[in-house]
């Protein structure tokens, strides 16, 4: 989604009718259209752009070297609060004024989104991707999970009541698999399998920081 400004020598003006919503990642892009008049301030210079959230932080990008039309991201941590001033500066020095930006509120957060089937499955595909950057090989043996580099057992974590098919599932990156084990299998391990996963959690995090 484009939000487009013109600028004219020291004057931005917004002129999409965009909604901005708080909270946002990666959809907003900020496109600056340089007005061409006899004293056009920006030819020939380096253009950049200030973003500012509602809390007075700023972010400067580089737009690039005059042109028509220049563009940049909107960056993730200014779409917070409840606004954000875009303005431009070049060479020794032209400045514009500020345009305010408000941002819509939105109902989105981590901690409402994430289910407690969703914690396990999202720590151990990470836990076990780290892990596979690391190490060559990551097998089950009975309870206890072996992990290998340079073809040498390293390490080998008790298991204990942990469904082996829905680990063997994590080991083969079967993601939509791992979530159905996650589903059916903690709701029947209840107290015993959570600390079990706990355990297994706290092992791998251990060895990834020994390797």
């Amino acid at each position: 989604m484009n939000l487009e400004f013109n600028v004219n020598n020291q004057i931005i003006k917004r002129i999409d009718s965009e909604k901005v919503i708080s909270k946002s990642r990666n959809i907003y892009t900020a496109i600056f259209n340089f007005i061409d008049t006899t004293e056009n301030l920006f030819i020939d210079e380096n253009i950049f752009v200030i973003f500012q959230d509602s809390w007075g932080k700023r972010k400067t990008i580089f737009l690039g070297k005059y042109n028509s039309a220049l563009s940049c991201n909107v960056p993730n941590d200014v779409l917070k609060g409840t606004y954000f001033k875009i303005s431009i500066y070049a060479g020794d020095l032209v400045t514009t004024n500020i345009v305010t930006i408000p941002l819509i509120e939105s109902n989105y957060s981590t901690c409402d989104t994430i289910q407690e089937e969703d914690y396990y499955k999202d720590i151990f595909v990470e836990i076990f991707n780290q892990l596979d950057a690391k190490v060559d090989k990551i097998k089950i043996n009975g309870n206890y999970l072996e992990i290998y580099k340079e073809n040498v057992l390293i390490e080998s974590i008790w298991m204990d009541t942990v469904n082996e098919e829905f680990v063997r599932d994590l080991i083969d990156d079967k993601a939509e698999k791992i979530h159905q084990h996650i589903t059916d299998d903690v709701s029947d391990f209840e107290e015993k399998v959570e600390i079990d996963l706990d355990v297994l959690l706290d092992g791998l995090t251990e060895t990834i920081r020994q390797i």
